[in-house]
């Protein structure tokens, strides 16, 4: 990594070399493609389902505590710890699935992005090439500076619809 970044500097600082930089946000070609579009509103579908099991479960716990609160003067100790040990139960459940529904949703958007990841790459490839970039880079936010560079994002968005739409 740091040969490779050397590398890159002594390029850019060359006056003989003329380097374009090509940069590409991923995320945000993923999210205006039209797959990327898709696989969005199916993560959507999942994560609204599983957050509204989520909150079914918390307003039962809620249940459970008010009922505590307005019998607590009427049971008996053994009782009320009875109900606060189930009510604590409740709440590891709770988070518990809370952290397995997390674990569900990113594996579930890894395996639905990888397909498209492996087709970027060579649409990336493609659109570079077109474009006389020396080389490309992934970004997740704007590059702040270099002498030259070209954003190719929405280039790679259009040549990866036109490529791979369904027709």
């Amino acid at each position: 990594m740091k040969f490779l970044l050397s590398l890159l500097i002594v390029l850019v600082s060359s006056n003989s070399f003329a380097v374009t930089v090509g940069i590409v946000n991923m995320q945000k070609v993923i999210n205006e493609i039209k797959e990327g579009k898709a696989i969005i509103k199916t993560l959507e579908k999942s994560f609204n389902k599983m957050k509204a099991e989520l909150k079914s479960d918390e307003n039962k716990v809620t249940q459970e505590k008010e009922k505590l609160g307005k019998q607590d003067m009427v049971l008996s100790e053994k009782a009320k710890i009875t109900k606060q040990q189930n009510i604590q139960k409740m709440m590891m459940e709770l988070q518990r699935k809370t952290v397995t529904y997390q674990k569900k949703i990113q594996q579930q958007e890894i395996e639905l992005k990888e397909p498209i990841l492996k087709k970027l790459k060579d649409v990336v490839e493609e659109v570079s090439a077109k474009e006389g970039v020396d080389f490309t880079l992934e970004i997740a936010s704007p590059l702040i500076y270099a002498k030259s560079k070209k954003d190719l994002t929405d280039a790679v968005v259009k040549a990866y619809d036109k490529k791979h739409s369904k027709k």
